[in-house]
């Protein structure tokens, strides 16, 4: 599956995929055909872990919660991995995330991916709200970024805040 933004380009990950990032940052770059940093991923053991699911992991494929490469397609450069942790539950919430690489870490790239992934998930009628789980204290520029999306402070704790978009805020 693709999806398109004005600038970036998000493919779906396949299993062949998370076996190139657990084998080092070469085979994925010659798979994908697209530059990959060398300091990316920071936590390559998540996708190893997604490996370990892997019948979960074919469901939520098959129905589209699952999770994505971040591609600028003009420099041909891995920008990052996007997506869904999980499906949504039976509030209609579904969680997203995202990890950027350093070269990318920019307010354009956050606000233009935290858009589609919202835009992708309101297509689906039993989703309720996004949610985007972060740490306790974020800078201001972040924050500006959620809020453009429409998401606003949900629950927080000290370690976590939890911010959130209804389907009505996101509709209206």
């Amino acid at each position: 599956m693709l999806i398109h933004t004005s600038k970036f380009r998000l493919l779906s990950m396949e299993f062949e995929h998370l076996e190139a990032i657990i084998a080092g940052e070469n085979r994925l770059q010659e798979i994908l055909n697209v530059t990959v940093p060398a300091n990316w991923p920071i936590k390559p053991e998540a996708f190893a872990a997604l490996l370990n699911m892997k019948e979960e992991c074919q469901l939520r494929i098959l129905h589209g919660w699952w999770f994505f490469f971040i591609f600028d397609p003009v420099r041909r450069h891995l920008v990052g991995a996007t997506g869904f942790r999980g499906f949504p539950d039976s509030d209609g919430r579904i969680e997203v995330g995202y990890e950027l690489t350093p070269a990318f870490s920019k307010e354009m790239v956050d606000e233009e991916i935290l858009k589609s992934l919202i835009g992708f998930a309101f297509t689906r009628p039993s989703v309720q709200s996004v949610i985007l789980r972060s740490a306790g204290s974020l800078d201001k520029d972040y924050v500006r970024v959620l809020r453009n999306v429409g998401m606003t402070k949900y629950l927080s704790t000290k370690a976590q805040i939890e911010w959130r978009v209804s389907r009505d805020v996101y509709e209206s």
